[in-house]
């Protein structure tokens, strides 16, 4: 009899519960976060020192007439050299930080795997041909640089003849790969023309460094618009450099007056090894971002140069997916080296995002953090869902209505038997 009361009153709290939490479950939302991706860890790789120098056998461009240029190379000590005098696929390419291109005119077989170099960050320094100078046009337009097939020459500043021009503080005295310079010799060369036609999907500057003076001339262009040295340099961190002649690289020219300097900081500038900027201090305030609720993150970091000063630059960063610019973010300086940026992500669709801060400053080039070899820093947009979970109308009443059944059920069956009991314990106690 006890055991059947126990059974009674069982039943009628489990039916309370469920009535209950039919209830809670009606009247709670319910905040769901739905992720796609994850954040990955990254390191920076070591800066890449070897060079490849690409030279045509046809010409009398050779590394045996540069074979002083190569020994001071390989003196730098950090310095591995290759030679080739063709490639074949951008794989030939990859492993090195720079290509020298030696007098090398054969531009129309290899020009997307340079493109391709460039995209993924490698530097050029192009030494101009002799010959075939249309076929080597074809593949610097691209890259917003020319060179012009007419002779410079200066009737008042040369060594030994009106050809061999003699330039005097004619350059950007702020320039990392002019430092130090007193006066240079250029034999032979063709004014190089900055052509406004880039034709590369990606930000770069091109600019002139090395100029002539009142007195130097070509047949179309004269004075400061005579180029001798350009530049030009990419988003993707690229850095290039285009001189008006090869011969400044060769045995008979190179030890004449700054040339070796020249060619050095050239090759110290191009690899990374000479003005050179640093992004540090780098503070991101969340690797998750839930739209609607904290899709604001905070970025700060500080730029220098290679011996520490702060340094005033253009810095943005970049939001970028599958190889998407999505956003476009500038960050503001705050004091000297010093800068900050919130960045919204409201406006971007959950998943993946790599975040990339780029600062650019000219004549030192673009940097980027963490590093093109490391891959940007991923953030994971999460989508903010208000989810509220209310059963159709016909599970809400089965849902009720079930438990209350049950109760009556058992109250029917047990009931009677209840009563009966109850009168015969009264029986008993009369």
């Amino acid at each position: 009899m006890l055991k059947r009361r126990h059974q009674i009153k069982v039943a009628l709290v489990i039916g309370i519960l469920l009535i209950v939490n039919i209830s809670i479950l009606n009247s709670t939302q319910i905040n769901s976060i739905k992720a796609r991706g994850s954040p990955l860890q990254f390191e920076e790789k070591a800066q890449k020192t070897k060079i490849l120098i690409l030279y045509d056998n046809n010409t009398n461009i050779l590394p045996s007439n540069a074979t002083i240029f190569g020994e001071y190379l390989n003196d730098l000590g950090w310095v591995s050299l290759d030679y080739r005098t063709s490639i074949t696929n951008y794989r030939d390419l990859e492993d090195y930080n720079l290509v020298i291109f030696l007098g090398y005119s054969n531009f129309t077989s290899i020009s997307q795997f340079i493109i391709d170099y460039i995209y993924e960050g490698g530097s050029l320094l192009l030494l101009p041909p002799i010959k075939n100078l249309e076929n080597f046009n074809n593949f610097t337009r691209i890259l917003d640089i020319s060179v012009l097939d007419e002779v410079i020459i200066d009737n008042s500043s040369y060594v030994g003849d009106n050809k061999t021009v003699l330039v005097k503080d004619a350059w950007v005295k702020e320039s990392p790969v002019l430092s130090d310079i007193n006066e240079l010799v250029f034999p032979n060369a063709r004014p190089l023309n900055i052509t406004g036609t880039w034709n590369l999907t990606m930000d770069h500057v091109a600019y002139k460094l090395v100029w002539g003076a009142n007195t130097t001339k070509g047949e179309t262009v004269n004075g400061s618009d005579v180029v001798f040295v350009a530049g030009v340099e990419t988003v993707s961190g690229s850095k290039i450099l285009i001189y008006s002649t090869p011969y400044i690289a060769l045995n008979d020219y190179i030890n004449m007056y700054s040339n070796k300097l020249l060619l050095i900081n050239s090759i110290k500038w191009l690899v990374g090894n000479l003005g050179y900027l640093k992004i540090e201090n780098v503070y991101i305030s969340g690797k998750y971002v839930v739209k609607g609720v904290n899709s604001t993150v905070f970025v700060n970091f500080t730029v220098s140069d290679q011996f520490g000063k702060p340094m005033d630059v253009d810095a943005q960063i970049y939001l970028i997916r599958l190889g998407k610019v999505l956003k476009i973010v500038n960050a503001s300086k705050v004091s000297n080296g010093y800068f900050e940026a919130n960045v919204s992500f409201e406006d971007i669709k959950p998943s993946t995002v790599e975040l990339w801060i780029i600062v650019h400053k000219q004549y030192y080039g673009y940097y980027l953090w963490p590093g093109l070899s490391s891959g940007g820093y991923e953030i994971v947009v999460f989508e903010y869902e208000k989810i509220s979970i209310f059963p159709n109308m016909v599970t809400t009443f089965l849902s009720m209505i079930i438990p209350i059944l049950a109760i009556l059920a058992l109250l029917v069956l047990w009931y009677p038997k209840y009563r009966e009991n109850k009168e015969l314990i009264k029986e008993i106690e009369e």
